[in-house]
């Protein structure tokens, strides 16, 4: 599962249910984190910027 975020809190009226296909339109360096494994998440500072490729911690 994808989630993709802003920098800014979402409200539940601005979550669209769009496909992977259409955010590479988008964004075609989301390519370049596609694959990455479960438990892991990709964070960059803005758009053009290099991928950061973290895993992320349990609770």
């Amino acid at each position: 599962m994808w989630e993709f975020v802003g920098e800014e809190d979402a409200n539940d009226s601005d979550y669209l249910v769009i496909s992977l296909g259409e955010i590479v339109q988008h964004d075609s360096s989301i390519q370049d984190v596609i694959d990455i494994e479960p438990g892991y998440s990709a964070h960059r500072v803005g758009l053009g910027k290099e991928w950061q490729i973290k895993k992320r911690r349990l609770f």
